[in-house]
């Protein structure tokens, strides 16, 4: 909910310093912008309904030039009640709405109760009851009039611009594009990007950031205080999402946000299942440190996996007779395929607890390989060539979840039987190599038994 109070921020700073604005939202503090009605609103929402003793209450603002402003200040009271799981709030003013708001509010709540339940975009969308017929027929891309837009177009408009974004910072940058109320579209905007991205973190792409980090933390809580608030509530507010939310958020991975061309790998984890317990663990990854390296974040459907600043892969899960299992592996093109696998086992064992015998024996035997490097088909340049038959006796090692350890003892005894110029031949691997070899040749003498097999050892 804080992302519809940093929103109304940014559309201060957007308005008086355009260029701060596009290197951190506001400033390091927030002191120096104003806060406008629809800020006052949610505060005063949150102050009634997350703190155990309320600080101040202020009544809504009456309408100056348009009635948008006033409506905008009951949407904040939505905002509170979405992630409050309620549609009725403490000490809520008596606002006058009609049809419209009624469609308005029941919009925000349903959509950001999706969104920070871990709903894709589109889930959301086409979930929320009337939502896509509404926004279909409603005039809301078209309407330019600085004066009574209506409430309905704010609401097409903040999820148009979180719709069309990657994070949080570019959604509000699409927001303030819209003509009208730009504090009321930056602040609904920011509270649809807060529920799926979250907001404690602004990261800035290259062409906008300046100086040694690209990204900026949000101090804003003095806000609530300067304000007459209690000290504590933009805090709180902060701690009260964390909580609600069901996942560990982008905007807190401090990854970048650059465009990505997404390479397919072959899943060689599709076999592994996990309950779902231990899916809740992954959705809530701990964030990375000196004891936890490697991290896990969801973005619309995707899970994530980072280390560093530097997006590693990311995969999906699907959940199948009560299990739920690893798809749609793909690597981001800025690490290898090892790294990706090896990065996965140590998200889940780092961040997640989630402890698995299968998935350690997978990433030794990735380890290993020589020829296997994810490809989902073997290499143009070995489709011929005694290398192919490496990389997809390695492949079907891997997918095979072939038990490393034990196959690697039973391959030493055999090696121990070796005599003459193939033990000196044998000699050359480590034991872990020479029991993927001993697999290759078994594999190929089944579908070769009278073809020689010397050249198994070029590997």
């Amino acid at each position: 909910m804080v992302g519809a109070l940093v929103g109304d921020l940014a559309a201060w700073t957007y308005e008086y310093d355009r260029g701060l604005f596009f290197r951190q939202l506001v400033a390091d503090d927030g002191v120096d912008a104003k806060l406008s009605a629809y800020s006052k609103a949610l505060l005063n929402a949150a102050s009634y309904n997350l703190l155990i003793c309320p600080w101040i209450h202020v009544e809504p603002e009456m309408p100056t030039t348009n009635k948008d402003c006033y409506v905008g200040q009951w949407v904040m009271w939505q905002i509170v009640a979405a992630w409050k799981d309620r549609s009725e709030l403490n000490a809520m003013p008596s606002f006058v709405t009609g049809k419209q708001e009624f469609y308005a509010g029941r919009f925000v709540r349903q959509l950001i109760r999706s969104l920070r339940n871990g709903a894709t975009k589109s889930e959301a969308y086409y979930s929320t009851f009337s939502f896509e017929d509404l926004s279909k027929t409603w005039k809301w891309k078209t309407e330019k009039s600085e004066e009574n837009i209506g409430i309905l177009t704010y609401i097409f408009r903040a999820w148009d611009s979180f719709y069309r974004a990657f994070d949080f910072t570019s959604t509000i940058h699409n927001a303030v594009k819209w003509p009208g109320d730009k504090h009321l579209t930056a602040a609904i905007a920011g509270a649809f990007a807060d529920a799926m991205y979250g907001c404690e973190i602004s990261y800035i792409k290259k062409k906008y950031a300046k100086g040694s980090e690209p990204y900026h933390r949000f101090n804003i809580n003095v806000i609530s205080e300067n304000n007459g608030y209690h000290h504590a509530l933009v805090m709180e507010m902060f701690n009260h999402s964390k909580n609600a939310r069901t996942f560990y958020p982008k905007n807190n991975a401090l990854t970048n946000v650059e465009l990505h061309t997404w390479l397919p790998v072959m899943n060689i984890f599709e076999n592994i299942s996990f309950s779902d317990e231990e899916h809740k663990s992954i959705l809530l990854s701990a964030p990375t440190g000196w004891d936890c390296r490697y991290g896990l974040y969801l973005d619309d459907g995707w899970i994530y996996v980072y280390r560093s600043h530097v997006l590693i892969g990311r995969f999906q899960m699907q959940k199948l007779e009560e299990q739920w299992f690893i798809i749609n592996p793909q690597l981001s093109g800025e690490m290898p395929f090892k790294s990706f696998c090896i990065a996965i086992g140590n998200a889940l064992y780092e961040g997640c607890r989630v402890m698995k015998s299968e998935m350690n024996n997978t990433l030794q035997v990735v380890e290993q390989c020589k020829y296997f490097n994810g490809e989902t088909d073997v290499p143009q340049q070995w489709k011929h060539e005694i290398n192919g038959n490496f990389w997809y006796g390695e492949m079907m090692f891997c997918k095979g979840h072939m038990n490393l350890q034990k196959m690697t003892g039973e391959a030493e005894n055999i090696r121990k039987n070796y005599r003459g110029e193939k033990l000196f031949a044998a000699m050359k691997y480590k034991p872990e190599q020479f029991a993927i070899l001993l697999y290759i040749e078994n594999l190929y003498a089944k579908w070769h038994p009278y073809d020689s097999l010397d050249w198994i050892y070029c590997y």
